[in-house]
């Protein structure tokens, strides 16, 4: 299974259709971008990361992704991919069962894990706004 829902390269979903699939967990999604605009700074684009990922909101800073947004139905998945220098300072960060379930079954690649947090409800959020902090924080 796809991590986004619109995994058509031909297709490229609007702004109506990516709101109308995620329908009411809208709120978090515009509240996640507002976070990352503000907090890195950075530019957003859609982008298509393949058949197994989707048409994701990606947001970059200097060239390096600070995270992606993939649309779901009622709800949509942030990739936030930490970095081991990130890694190293997760234990001041007190998160959720979700956030911690996911972070614990994350691949470790040597570039660091792939973390793909499905966004719904709002202690998801109130976590994926925390890792984006991070992760931003440690690249000033």
């Amino acid at each position: 299974m796809a991590v986004g829902f619109f995994t058509d390269k031909q297709y490229k979903p609007s702004d109506e259709e990516i709101i109308g699939k995620i329908g009411g967990a809208k709120l978090f999604w515009d509240e996640l971008i507002e976070h990352i605009s503000k907090t890195g700074k950075c530019k957003s684009e859609l982008i298509f990361y393949g058949k197994n990922y989707g048409w994701s909101l990606r947001f970059k800073k200097s060239g390096g992704a600070i995270a992606s947004l993939y649309p779901g139905e009622e709800m949509f998945t942030a990739q936030i991919i930490l970095a081991p220098k990130h890694l190293d300072k997760l234990s001041g960060l007190k998160l959720h069962a979700n956030a911690k379930k996911t972070l614990a079954e994350a691949t470790l690649f040597p570039e660091g894990k792939w973390l793909f947090i499905k966004i719904i409800s709002r202690n998801d959020l109130m976590d994926a706004k925390k890792l984006i902090d991070l992760k931003c924080g440690s690249e000033e």
